[in-house]
């Protein structure tokens, strides 16, 4: 076996090889810098999208904190109104027992005033009646005077002629 001399160090690439070393690690470079932007671009929407997340998330729990504050509100109102139906509730209550007790009493005063009504009626008729008798009695005297007038006038005059019972007068002066 033959020797040769050692070689001082590797040797120096072809041309061409050389060449397409500083392709591939231009390409490599670049596609390196790709990822990367394409990384830091997926990073900064993450990073935007995780900040919209949080604000949602602010924003749902202050509609969440608002909707419980209107729905506490909501349900004192509602507590409130509750009492105030059983208040009047009552309150209609006593009316209605009231008016019943107001009618109860009206009713009985309507009796009282047509049994009054009734005795009036009553007394008139006697009245009335007493009255048409009075009449009566009236007439029959306005009618028997001027029979008597005349008979006392006769009496007066010729005392001895004169009969009371044949005239229809009472023997009174």
């Amino acid at each position: 076996m033959r020797y040769r001399g050692r070689v001082a160090g590797p040797a120096a690439p072809p041309p061409r090889l050389r060449e397409l070393h500083e392709d591939c690690a231009l390409l490599v470079a670049e596609a390196w810098r790709e990822t990367v932007q394409r990384y830091e671009d997926e990073v900064r929407e993450l990073e935007e999208a995780l900040r919209r997340g949080r604000e949602s998330q602010r924003e749902a729990e202050e509609e969440t904190r608002l909707c419980a504050q209107e729905a506490e509100a909501l349900r004192r109102e509602a507590l409130e109104l509750e009492q105030l139906r059983a208040l009047l509730e009552e309150e209609l209550l006593r009316v209605r027992e009231a008016s019943e007790l107001q009618a109860e009493e009206r009713q009985r005063e309507i009796a009282y005033l047509e049994d009054e009504k009734a005795a009036l009626t009553l007394a008139m008729a006697d009245r009335l009646r007493d009255y048409q008798e009075l009449v009566q009695v009236k007439t029959g005297l306005s009618l028997e005077r001027p029979c008597c007038f005349g008979v006392h006038l006769e009496a007066a005059f010729f005392p001895a002629s004169v009969s009371w019972a044949s005239a229809g007068c009472s023997n009174t002066r």
